[in-house]
C-alpha cells in the first residue's frame, strides 16, 4: 500500500467526467470534440445518481431544518 492508507485510497475512488459547460456536454472519456449524439449533459446527473448515496431520513420524526 506504500504511502497511502486505506482511507486515502478510498477517497480516491470517484468517477471523472470531462465537460464543457460553454458547449453543453459531459463525457466519461477525454475528448475535445464529442460526437453529435453525445453533446449533452446527461452523463452528469447519471454520475451523481449512481455514485452519491441518498440522504437518510426518518419520515416518522418531526420535521427539522
Amino acid at each position: 500500500m506504500g504511502l497511502f492508507t486505506h482511507y486515502q485510497l478510498e477517497q480516491l475512488d470517484f468517477p471523472v467526467l470531462y465537460a464543457s459547460a460553454k458547449e453543453g456536454w459531459a463525457s466519461t472519456t477525454y475528448t475535445k470534440d464529442p460526437p453529435a449524439d453525445a453533446r449533452n449533459m446527461s452523463r452528469l446527473p447519471d454520475a451523481i445518481i449512481s455514485h452519491v448515496p441518498p440522504p437518510t431520513a426518518n419520515l416518522e420524526a418531526p420535521f427539522l431544518f
